[in-house]
């Protein structure tokens, strides 16, 4: 509760302070008169973190060239000149210099991280502590690249639980535990930012492959280059954390800028624009799909009524169903069946002799003629 309740204090008096300072930078500024008044106007150290896509590449690249140079200078001094300052694996060498350079490299990335992220609003859990234990880490690990105060660490653990394991054995227990829990914790801490991460767990998995080589669970019986490998391995692994380190603090500066909510705004417009033209487009096929299916059944109708009409117009009348009748009404058509059957045969019989009178004239004319 108490660092939660000083948290909310800082943030509330923070642009209070602000604004004594640089209201007191204006008084030094004008009562001063042997400087100018750039003087009181130097980069800040949040200047010193490589924003800029240049200043990252020529960092990346000097670190690489570092490392090859150190590999160089090791292959150089291991030919027949017995030079142990050049050489990697030789305490107070070049090598070890470097390795304790890079360590407080990425102690000042920590510090930095955390100058900027104590400054969060949203952060009252005090999250932003684990990059100064990191910082602390880190500047014990650089002591000891170039100082052996973790043998005497390693003899004091062996003589105090009475266990020999060897002459690194206790030292990489303790630290590797350590280490190991303070990167899984950063690790959870850069989730967001996916190169920082991915640059830790590369720095984590060539921790682990130096110490077995170390260790000669792997590369036991390769001699110089299972040392080689133990050492340059040890090496990359620095620089890559010190990489990881720092991109996460740009990545911070940046977020403090509000670039990412930018980008974030930006990606989210982009995305609702994209949505929208697909929405216009799936409606707009959907009403021409409609137009065709109208189009369809405007042109199946037509065809079904000129079909019915053909079928209309080729078929003979149908004949008309009787109404049924009733008793009464069928034994009347029964007595009234054979008048109608006498006047149908007088009808016939007056066709016959029709037909027979116009036989006979035919033939009195073919006669005549």
């Amino acid at each position: 509760m108490d660092r939660r309740s000083g948290r909310r204090r800082r943030v509330l008096l923070d642009e209070s302070r602000n604004d004594d300072v640089d209201a007191a930078h204006d008084d030094e500024a004008g009562c001063v008169a042997g400087y100018s008044e750039s003087a009181l106007q130097q980069p800040s150290l949040t200047d010193l973190i490589p924003v800029r896509p240049l200043r990252v590449c020529m960092t990346v690249l000097g670190g690489a060239c570092v490392m090859l140079g150190l590999l160089v200078l090791d292959d150089w001094a291991s030919n027949g000149r017995s030079i142990r300052a050049f050489q990697l694996g030789e305490p107070g060498s070049l090598a070890s210099w470097v390795a304790s350079t890079m360590l407080l490299w990425a102690a000042a990335g920590a510090m930095l991280t955390y100058l900027i992220r104590r400054h969060r609003k949203d952060d009252y859990r005090g999250a932003y502590y684990v990059w100064l234990w990191a910082a602390g880490l880190l500047v014990l690990t650089s002591i000891s690249a170039t100082s052996p105060w973790h043998l005497e660490l390693n003899a004091f653990l062996q003589r105090l639980t009475a266990v020999d394991l060897g002459p690194h054995g206790w030292w990489l227990t303790t630290a590797g535990g350590v280490a190991g829990l303070m990167l899984v914790r950063m690790c959870f801490e850069v989730r967001q930012c996916r190169v920082a991460l991915a640059l830790l767990l590369l720095a984590s998995a060539g921790y682990v492959f130096a110490t077995l080589v170390q260790l000669e669970v792997v590369l036991a019986d390769r001699g110089q280059l299972s040392q080689l490998c133990s050492q340059f391995g040890v090496l990359v692994s620095h620089l890559t954390l010190a990489y990881a380190v720092w991109w996460n603090a740009r990545y911070v500066q940046l977020d403090a800028r509000g670039v990412h909510t930018e980008r974030a705004e930006r990606r989210a417009a982009a995305q609702a624009a994209k949505h929208d033209r697909r929405q216009q487009r799936l409606t707009e096929k959907e009403a021409a799909r409609e137009q065709k299916r109208q189009a369809k059944a405007k042109r199946t109708s037509a065809s079904e009524a000129d079909e019915e009409q053909d079928g209309l117009e080729a078929k003979p009348p149908r004949a008309t169903t009787k109404p049924r009748r009733s008793k009464s009404s069928e034994s009347q058509d029964e007595a009234e069946e054979p008048k109608t059957l006498s006047l149908e045969s007088k009808r016939a019989e007056k066709a016959t002799e029709k037909a027979e009178s116009k036989k006979e004239r035919k033939q009195k004319r073919r006669m005549a003629a």
